[in-house]
C-alpha cells in the first residue's frame, strides 16, 4: 500500500527457511511533473527499491496504506537486504557509491524544495494541492498507456479548474479561522480520535 507519494511498503512475501520478505519502493525520484519538483539537483536514478528478507518479522499493511512490522525495529532480525533499480523493465542491484550518490542527491533535492516552500504565499500553500492530486492521477493513465500528448497537462488544468471553484473560501476559511480550515482542529480534537480497523 501507498505510504506517501511514490513511497511504498507492500509484503510480507515467503522467503527460505520460514523468513518474510517485504519490499519498499521510492519510485519517483525524479519527478518534473509538479512546478515545485523541477529542482536543480536531480537524482541519478528514477526509483530506488529496498528488499529486506527477515526472519521472526511480521508485516502488516493497514487501511491507510502504511505498513507496520512487529517487532517495530528489525535490524536485529535481518538476515538479508538488497537495494535494487528498475531500468526498462529488468532490476539490478546498486551498488555502495550508487546508493551513497542517491541519497546525497536526495537530500540536497529535499533542502532546494523546503527552500522553495517556505517562500509560498498563503494562498499558493492550498493551491498547490490540485497539482499534486494531478500528480496522483497521472500514473494510472500511464499504466493505461494512455498518456500520451497533452495529457498530464488536461489532467493538471482539470485539477486547477476544481481548486479555482473552492480556493477563495478556503482561504477566507484559514485567514477567518472558520471550521472549513483543517489546521485549526488539528491537536485540539476532543475526545477519543476514531481510528479505523486495519485489514
Amino acid at each position: 500500500g501507498e505510504q506517501r507519494d511514490g513511497i511504498f511498503s507492500h509484503g510480507p512475501y515467503e522467503g527460505e527457511d520460514g523468513r518474510t520478505i517485504h519490499v519498499r519502493e521510492f519510485n519517483d525520484l525524479r519527478n518534473d511533473y509538479m512546478p515545485w519538483a523541477r529542482t536543480d539537483v536531480r537524482n541519478p536514478l528514477a526509483n530506488v527499491i529496498v528488499v529486506h528478507e527477515c526472519h521472526d518479522v511480521s508485516l502488516r499493511c493497514d487501511m491507510f496504506g502504511g505498513a507496520v512490522t512487529t517487532p517495530m525495529e528489525i535490524a536485529a532480525n535481518l538476515d538479508r537486504v538488497v537495494v535494487l533499480t528498475q531500468e526498462e523493465g529488468a532490476l539490478r542491484p546498486l551498488s555502495a557509491d550508487e546508493v551513497e550518490a542517491v541519497q546525497e542527491a536526495a537530500s540536497a533535492a529535499q533542502i532546494e524544495l523546503y527552500m522553495k516552500a517556505v517562500e509560498w504565499t498563503p494562498r499558493y500553500k492550498i493551491e498547490y494541492g490540485a497539482f499534486l492530486f494531478a500528480n496522483h492521477l497521472l500514473p494510472f493513465f500511464e499504466v493505461a498507456g494512455a498518456a500520451d500528448g497533452d495529457v498530464g497537462a488536461r489532467i493538471a488544468a482539470a485539477c486547477q479548474e476544481t481548486a479555482d471553484r473552492m480556493l477563495d473560501d478556503l482561504v477566507a476559511s484559514v485567514d477567518t479561522g472558520l471550521p472549513g480550515a483543517v489546521w485549526g482542529h488539528i491537536g485540539t480534537t476532543p475526545g477519543r480520535l476514531f481510528w479505523p480497523p486495519a485489514a
